[in-house]
C-alpha cells in the first residue's frame, strides 16, 4: 500500500478492505497522539501504545517505515502549529524523537 493510499483510507475515501479496522486505529492513534501525550502521563503511555499498535498494522499492511514516519511528521507539524507558546526547541525535539522510535520499535517487531 502506498502512502496516498493509506491517507485515503485515513480520510475515510475507501472503505470495504479487510484493512478498514487497522487503517481507522492508525488514523485515530496518529490524530490523538500529540494531544493525548501532553495531556497526562497516563493517557501518554495508553497513546503510545496506540500508535505502536497502529504502526505495527501499518508494517503488517506492508506500509514502508518511511511512508509512516512522513505521516507521523505531518501530524506533529501539523499539531506544533495549532500550539500557542514557548518552547526552546528541546520538548519539541523530544517529543518528535518519542514518536519517531515509537514507529520504529513497532516495525522493530514484524
Amino acid at each position: 500500500m502506498s502512502i496516498d493510499g493509506c491517507r485515503s483510507e485515513l480520510d475515510g475515501h475507501s472503505v470495504g478492505t479487510a484493512a478498514d479496522p487497522a487503517i481507522a486505529t492508525m488514523a485515530s492513534g496518529f490524530r490523538l497522539a500529540l494531544t493525548v501525550v501532553g495531556a497526562a502521563e497516563d493517557a501518554g503511555v495508553l497513546t503510545l501504545r496506540w500508535l505502536e499498535d497502529a504502526a505495527l498494522r501499518c508494517a503488517r499492511l506492508g506500509v514502508p517505515i518511511d511512508e509512516v514516519h512522513t505521516m507521523v511528521n505531518e501530524g506533529f507539524e501539523s499539531g506544533l502549529s495549532d500550539q500557542v507558546g514557548s518552547d526552546d526547541g528541546s520538548t519539541t525535539l523530544w517529543l518528535h524523537d518519542l514518536l519517531h522510535r515509537t514507529v520504529t520499535r513497532a516495525y522493530q517487531r514484524v
